[in-house]
């Protein structure tokens, strides 16, 4: 995998005070960059309300909370459910989704 750094200059590590700092700060980048390759890379598919990407799972592309309605607020309390609103952007659909406390 080759992940690349844009708009940082890795000559600023240098100017950290220590090895320590430099080296967890280098750390963090790189982890940072490879999970933004890993949930920019995941499997893209378009829905009838706009483009997904899920992830790879076991072999398995999966996709978790895809929008299938719009919220029940307001004016859609206790009705049957309404189309969601379309998006144009790839929406990240790789995570599970927030549940209800």
């Amino acid at each position: 995998m080759v992940v690349a750094v844009h708009d940082f200059d890795l000559h600023l590590l240098a100017h950290l005070p220590s090895q320590t700092m430099r080296s967890s700060f280098a750390h963090a980048l790189v982890c940072a960059a490879a999970l933004y390759s890993a949930a920019a890379s995941g499997p893209v598919v378009n829905t009838t309300y706009g483009p997904v990407r899920g992830a790879t799972e076991g072999g398995v592309d999966v996709f978790h909370s895809i929008p299938f309605a719009a919220p029940p607020v307001k004016d859609l309390r206790f009705k049957a459910p309404q189309p969601p609103a379309s998006w144009t952007d790839v929406k990240d659909v790789s995570g599970m989704p927030e549940i209800c406390p």
